[in-house]
């Protein structure tokens, strides 16, 4: 369970406490949160609408106009999608939780500068997605400067790093354990770009262009259609070699 963190104050450089909302994840064996639902995009109603009718655009706006009681919604209403995001990047539940929170102070800090160009999770999990790739690399670091002293003290080189798992527990609830577990695999044989595409195509559900923008791409259309195709053959041909029968 995670609590908001403490915002910076509207008027000043102090902070304020944000409003203590607590936060429950379902999980997996891993304790990551295995429930990472679609975000409710109404294809057939095309970008425009979606972002119109979007209710984080709306309560984002309302914080922007002091609205305290809208980062409390906010939260509520996309932290567990959050979290299942970033734990699927960086394969740990505690590290997540650390990263859902400095997004969360990030969003707070740079409401201001807002604009409901996409819908309002495409903003968070740009943020997010940044914050886990840094701490993704800050990994690797950590991990080549053990290597180095372990080295350099016994004079033999060893392995101190367990693998690390590069996703969370996907969502596979309607056919059961065997299925997530497939899913799991097959998401692991994906290269980290198709994995990531997957992951927000499939399981968090945005569009295309929403991808794009999270992933920071500027490609045309046919271009991001065709790395997106590319994306889910790659998971499908990983399933069938799984044993998965369409």
């Amino acid at each position: 369970m995670i609590a908001t963190s403490i915002a910076p104050d509207a008027a000043g450089g102090g902070t304020a406490d944000a409003p203590a909302t607590k936060m429950s994840h379902p999980a997996n064996g891993n304790g990551c949160v295995v429930n990472g639902s679609a975000n409710g995009t109404d294809t057939s109603s095309g970008h425009a609408s979606a972002v119109a009718l979007d209710p984080g655009n709306r309560l984002m706006l309302a914080l922007q106009q002091g609205e305290q009681g809208a980062l409390d919604r906010l939260f509520a209403l996309y932290t567990t999608k959050l979290y299942s995001f970033i734990c699927r990047i960086v394969g740990d539940a505690h590290t997540a939780e650390d990263i859902v929170q400095e997004t969360w102070l990030t969003l707070y800090e740079r409401r201001d500068g807002y604009r409901p160009t996409y819908r309002f999770s495409t903003w968070l999990f740009t943020i997010a997605r940044r914050k886990a790739l840094s701490e993704l690399r800050r990994r690797s670091v950590r991990s080549a400067v053990r290597s180095l002293t372990f080295q350099g003290r016994g004079g033999e080189s060893e392995d101190l790093e367990t693998p690390q798992h590069t996703f969370c527990g996907p969502d596979a609830m309607a056919d059961g354990a065997l299925l997530a577990k497939m899913v799991e695999a097959a998401l692991a044989k994906l290269s980290p770009q198709h994995r990531e595409i997957v992951i927000l195509r499939d399981i968090e559900g945005f569009e295309a262009e929403e991808i794009a923008k999270i992933l920071q791409w500027s490609l045309k259309p046919g271009a991001l259609r065709k790395r997106i195709f590319d994306a889910r053959e790659a998971f499908r041909r990983a399933m069938i070699l799984l044993g998965y029968r369409e």
